[in-house]
């Protein structure tokens, strides 16, 4: 999540085997094509193993590449030196071979302590390999015995297998010295190519072709062992590095995931009160992607436990005007980022911005008096702070505070988009009087308050407020004024260089937010989605768009050139690797360790101790992953390439040695097409049916049957079962040629030995099933042992037991034999053992980041999902667009503010709620299930606003009875003047919708009862959206048009008018076209003069 991640390679297959141009190609094209394409992977992938070998596993190839000199010169010393001492002569040609040897051999031992490049290394490895074929030949021309030949045949083998296959140093050395001591200690010369008996069979003469003949056995030899050298020091290299590259982006994916966690924390402490942060069923209902159908989290608070502060602004919008553009969502979020720190100073927490007003509150555990006295004090430096701002821009500012202690509190989050945590309380009528009766710049208070702190804090008597409560009774409410003068809020009071201070870090930690800025964290986090944006094929094209202010071309081939121009694989993952080792102090301690161990902590016990060892070698791969170079599928072909092409060789090397002529000629050449065509067509099926594409599952009748064989071919057990036969192959072509080509059949002298000959390249056979599972190449590997030793038994058997001393070498053949076939037998078990060793390393890495790039993909969508709790997903969409490391929007106000000239504001307001919930009971339980009900409301709002065809609108948020919603802040750029009306007509639409599904929610909800009633304020006109403050931070609208909303909503609560929808004149002559309006009242709105406003009945239809 995983994400589909699609190579370069896997991209190219992909369109290759699913263009037009295979599909309609005859047989013998495709074949062709599947051989270009095969070669074209092989080449990329030789160029991404190279540059990745340059940064990470130079040390473990100079560590084989020496191995391999010293095993030559091992080699050529004991050649030499035994060749000297059968012929009892040493000729000049073979001592400059040997100084020769010796020379270059301490030469390229000692550069090689210095190659830091993998070029050099493997070119060294191959000019020793030269180096040692090209001794192997020139001791062949000299004509000596075969049995010499034969001998070093064997040693060079072991040599060039030492230095190919992935086997360690230590065990080669052991089987190069236990092979020397079986020939030194028996004088048995093993693999007789050559002998009196095949001569007087008839199928080899005894001339000049007897060194041709083994020089060209011994070539076949060569070229298996190559082959299957290559064949897995390729895979071998490859599963290193996508199993280094798997374990690069788990760390990468795990420090992703840590700065994604770091910034889910910093938005919980935006979103949630202290008393809250912790509490993680809020947390996860706030993460929930899909709306939740389960009941509204309410939690009742400490009886005189909670103190509210009230403060509204005058002049707000006289103030911010008198700045032009940028400038005043600067002056906006000054504002209010020095009343957040204020309020973080005074140990209280914000509650709501709406408009012009600040609401506040403060909860302490151990002092009940304390609460009340920090908002109090929070009043009082707000007062100064608001005067100091007043005088620096000359504006008439000031403001009104109004603070009292409520006995009870119930906290709920509301909504389903952009939830919230809201606070409710039949006291909070009270503050809002308190506010507005303030005098401008004093803290207004109740009488409560008032003998609290009469001792402490200095109070002036004010006007009694009569309160009309929500049951309906009216009581009157002593107050009082304090005194300004208070010592501690003169302690508290902002400096310019701590309101400095404190914009700079409420910007930082928006940029922390969003991903924003130059910190470490974003900086790669960026460049890993980056990295993810360029290897995702179908994102390249569209991302390059974003990019370029050009359109894009329209010519197929300039398309193509522009995605081939993109960076390729090995750039990304070098970039991934360079991260991984700058990074990797940083890491998590298994990540570490894994990574200090070169290449690879392949033995790993974890993974074969986990549940992962249940899933091994049996993935539900899709038709993408097959594509992939790794993938099962890919290792596959090329295993069966490899059996296919060795099946070849040995049919050839069986030909020189055995020389059939006439019938048996023809009998020979029928055997070798009853074993190749199979081998042939199976593979050909194999590429066609795994690489072309799936058939649908509507499709029927002979279509149904090819996808019958592809889900044959996809299968994991079909591919153990078809590399396990075909591993078999050699095995049973040499016990028919043995069976039809010899009088006797396995009893045959010369039988025998033609099976001594050809064994060790049946055994190498079964190095190269690199997909198939461990336990059954060695379960195929003893079945071709044990065949062997049965029909070596039966041969010996078969024969009389010699007399003469001619023989008495030959009857200790078998011991030698048994230990040179231990040998072969531990050398192909090890090669086999640590394959098998990088195959689970590959799966476990894989598996392990593939879990934690699911991870990263699930915190990025909560981290999404939080953060358009705090803003509208199209300003979030809007920021994640841009670049994030841009310099010129780093520390900048502006890319989280915007302006609309032509704006719709919809304040809808339940103007029953409080009367209904704190009525004359004041039952905690009827309050609660009415929060509960307004909430299932808002809720529905919610639904409503998340309709298509009301895209264009954004909820602002719900505070207390209210939800605001504004329509015009994110268009794009219009075409003509009836774009610039249409979200005006989508807004009103949506008010009309709402309060046609009032209906149906009062009788469902309360079917005995009245429910709930509405009073909507509609205006339009400009307005300034952003994100305010230091702490808490939210999304808010400010200017005339929103205040002109609010108070025709809150009219019709005081008119007790209900489910209208009230307009501004100004807007009649907007929508007139479409909607009807009535007059309704005329009302002191923006002006001091009255306005006239209207009421919209119905859309008028055609």
């Amino acid at each position: 999540m995983l994400l589909e991640q699609e190579t370069f390679c896997a991209e190219k297959i992909q369109t290759i085997f699913q263009s037009e141009i295979y599909t309609d190609a005859p047989i013998h094209s495709k074949f062709l094509i599947i051989l270009q394409t095969i070669f074209h992977v092989v080449s990329h992938e030789f160029s991404a193993v190279r540059r990745f070998y340059e940064d990470i596993a130079i040390r473990h190839l100079v560590r084989r590449l020496r191995a391999g000199i010293r095993l030559t010169m091992i080699y050529t010393i004991f050649g030499i030196t035994e060749l000297g001492v059968l012929k009892n002569e040493v000729t000049a040609t073979q001592v400059a071979l040997i100084l020769m040897t010796i020379i270059s051999s301490v030469i390229l031992y000692c550069i090689t302590s210095r190659m830091i490049s993998s070029k050099p290394i493997f070119n060294v490895s191959f000019i020793i390999l030269l180096h040692s074929f090209t001794v192997h030949i020139l001791l062949i021309a000299e004509k000596l015995e075969t049995q010499i030949i034969t001998f070093m045949s064997g040693v060079m083998l072991l040599v060039a297998l030492s230095l190919l296959l992935p086997i360690r140093y230590d065990v080669a050395v052991t089987l190069l010295i236990l092979y020397v001591s079986a020939y030194l200690l028996s004088s048995w010369l093993p693999t007789v190519l050559v002998s009196e008996r095949w001569t007087e069979e008839g199928y080899q003469t005894k001339s000049e072709n007897e060194v041709y003949t083994a020089l060209l056995v011994n070539i076949l030899v060569w070229l298996t062992a190559l082959i299957s050298g290559i064949q897995l020091h390729l895979w071998n290299m490859l599963r290193y590095k996508f199993a280094f590259l798997y374990l690069a982006d788990g760390v990468h994916q795990y420090n992703s995931c840590s700065y994604l966690e770091q910034r889910q924390n910093t938005i919980f402490k935006e979103l949630l009160p202290k008393y809250l942060y912790s509490d993680s069923i809020v947390r996860h209902r706030l993460i929930e992607s899909v709306p939740n159908q389960q009941e509204t989290f309410i939690k009742q608070l400490s009886e005189n436990n909670v103190g509210i502060l009230r403060a509204e602004l005058g002049n707000l919008w006289q103030f911010v005007n008198c700045r032009p553009g940028v400038e005043r969502f600067r002056l906006l979020h000054k504002v209010f980022t020095i009343f957040g720190h204020l309020c973080s100073r005074m140990g209280c927490e914000r509650l709501d911005v709406g408009g012009t007003a600040y609401v506040a509150f403060s909860i302490l555990d151990t002092d009940k008096d304390e609460h009340l006295k920090n908002c109090i004090e929070l009043g009082l430096v707000m007062c100064y702070a608001v005067k100091r701002l007043a005088h620096e821009y000359r504006i008439p500012l000031h403001l009104r505070v109004g603070v009292h202690s409520s006995k009870t509190v119930f906290s709920a989050l509301m909504g389903t988009i952009r939830p919230r945590i809201d606070m409710f309380s039949d006291d909070m009528f009270i503050v809002e009087q308190l506010q507005s009766t303030s005098i401008p710049g004093r803290v207004h208070v109740a009488d409560s308050t008032y003998n609290q702190f009469k001792d402490s804090i200095h109070f002036a008597r004010g006007d009694p407020l009569q309160l009309v409560r929500s049951h309906g009774r009216t009581q009157l409410l002593d107050t009082y004024f304090v005194h300004p003068r208070s010592k501690s809020a003169i302690d508290s009071r902002m400096t310019p260089k701590d309101i400095e201070i404190a914009l700079r870090q409420s910007i930082d930690n928006l940029d922390r937010i969003f991903g924003r800025g130059l910190q470490q964290e974003t900086e790669m986090h960026a460049r890993l989605d980056h990295r993810f944006r360029l290897a995702n094929s179908l994102a390249k094209s569209a991302y390059n768009r974003t990019k370029s202010h050009e359109p894009p071309p329209t010519h197929p081939d300039i398309r193509r050139d522009k995605i081939f121009n993109q960076p390729e694989e090995h750039t990304q993952n070098q970039l991934t690797v360079q991260y991984l080792a700058i990074n990797i102090e940083e890491a998590p301690e298994e990540f570490r360790e894994q990574y200090q161990i070169t290449p690879l902590n392949f033995r790993t016990m974890r993974f074969i101790s986990s549940e992962a060892e249940d899933e091994y070698r049996n993935p539900n791969s899709t038709k993408f992953e097959r594509y992939a170079l790794d993938s099962d599928c890919m290792i596959v072909i090329a295993d069966m390439i490899s059996l296919t092409v060795h099946l070849f060789l040995f049919m050839t090397a069986s030909y020189l040695l055995i020389k059939p002529s006439k019938i048996k000629l023809a009998t020979f050449v029928i055997l070798c097409i009853c074993f190749a065509c199979p081998q042939l067509i199976t593979l050909l099926l194999f590429i066609q049916a795994t690489m072309s594409p799936s058939i649908s599952d509507e499709e029927s009748g002979a279509e149904q049957n090819v996808k019958y064989f592809h889900r044959l071919f996809w299968n994991t057990s079909f591919h153990e079962c078809l590399l396990f036969f075909q591993t078999l192959m050699p095995t049973l072509f040499l016990f028919l040629c043995q069976s039809l080509f010899f009088p006797g059949g396995i009893r045959h002298k010369a039988s025998h030995e033609l099976l001594i000959s050809l064994e060790p390249l049946v055994y190498m056979t079964h190095l190269l099933a690199t997909r198939s599972r461990f336990l059954f190449r060695i379960i195929s590997l003893l079945s071709s042992a044990l065949t062997f030793f049965l029909c070596g038994l039966h041969t010996f058997s078969s024969q009389e037991t010699p007399c003469d001393n001619e023989h008495s070498s030959a009857d200790r053949n078998w011991t030698i034999r048994l230990l040179e076939l231990c040998a072969t037998l531990y050398m192909i078990w090890t090669g086999c053992r640590e394959n098998d060793f990088v195959c689970r390393s590959l799966f476990y890495q894989r598996r392990a980041c593939n879990k934690q790039h699911a991870n990263r993909m699930r915190m990025i969508e909560e981290t999404k999902a939080l953060s358009c709790c705090l803003v509208p997903e199209r300003l979030y969409d809007r920021l994640n667009d841009t670049d994030p490391t841009n310099v010129d929007e780093v520390h900048q106000i502006s890319p989280y503010w915007v302006e609309s000239a032509n704006a719709g504001v919809a304040l809808i307001a339940v103007t029953n709620f409080r009367s209904s919930a704190f009525g004359i009971s004041g039952d905690a339980d009827h309050v609660i299930k009415l929060i509960d009900k307004l909430n299932q409301l808002i809720g529905l709002l919610d639904q409503l606003l998340s309709q298509s065809v009301f895209q264009e609108l954004d909820k602002i948020k719900s505070w207390q009875h209210y939800y605001l919603v504004c329509s015009g802040l994110f268009l794009k750029h219009p075409s003509n003047s009836t774009d610039l009306r249409a979200h005006l007509v989508a807004l009103l639409e949506y008010c009309l919708l709402v309060l046609h599904q009032l209906t149906g929610f009062n009788e469902q909800h309360f079917p005995d009862a009245q429910g709930f009633q509405l009073a909507i304020g509609y205006h339009t006109g400009p307005i300034l959206a952003g994100i305010d403050g230091c702490s808490q931070m939210a999304f808010n609208v400010w200017g005339d048009t929103v205040s002109v909303a609010q108070t025709l909503a809150e009219y019709q609560e005081k008119t007790g008018t209900f489910n209208q929808i009230l307009v501004h004149e100004m807007t009649t002559a907007i929508l007139s076209h479409q909607y009807e309006f009535q007059a309704f009242d005329k009302l002191v709105l923006s002006t001091e003069n009255p306005e006239a406003i209207y009421t919209c009945r119905a859309k008028i239809y055609a």
